[in-house]
């Protein structure tokens, strides 16, 4: 992501789209060197929206031995230009799709389909799941709660490791652990 103008252009974007979020985000530290967090309010704070130069994404953190997270979903884009027609399109997509500027091909490319995720899978009834041991934590799903406790009681299968409900509840957050 290059540093400044795609972080005006989200910006802008996530203005004029506050509407369209059912949880919205607000900054969760220091924007530094073209990199910030965004967490989401409502949501279980181990998920961050992450934009850095090289990686746009939704990662989950949960603060075990040595590692504590892994992606959940990206939407990385290789911002390259056609030399001829000068448009825009991802170098990353097999069949390319021209757009006339730069805002057109990370919204539509993106932060279009960003918020569309988040809104399918920032649900009540789903379930942040964590995979790995206590000093390593290598993959996250986010499942519904059926799916989740198949997880949960064949731990050989699927090495679970822990779930959180994604959507905050007003009685504190529940973690189901390995048995």
């Amino acid at each position: 992501m290059q540093r400044n103008r795609t972080q005006k252009i989200f910006d802008t974007w996530r203005k004029e789209n506050r509407h369209r979020f059912t949880y919205p985000m607000y900054l969760n530290g220091n924007r530094r060197h073209g990199r910030y967090r965004l967490s989401f309010a409502g949501i279980t704070p181990e998920i961050r929206l992450h934009l850095v130069p090289s990686n746009f994404g939704v990662w989950a953190y949960v603060k075990t031995g040595r590692s504590g997270g892994d992606g959940l979903v990206e939407f990385d884009v290789l911002e390259e230009r056609h030399p001829v027609t000068r448009k825009y399109y991802c170098g990353f997509c097999t069949e390319p799709i021209y757009y006339d500027t730069r805002s057109e091909l990370w919204i539509k490319h993106s932060f279009e389909p960003l918020l569309e995720w988040m809104n399918e899978n920032f649900q009540p009834g789903k379930w942040l799941c964590l995979y790995g041991t206590d000093e390593w934590i290598h993959s996250v799903k986010i499942l519904n709660e059926s799916e989740m406790l198949q997880h949960r009681d064949n731990l050989e299968k699927y090495d679970f490791y822990c779930a959180m409900p994604v959507v905050k509840t007003k009685g504190g957050r529940v973690i189901v652990k390995k048995l």
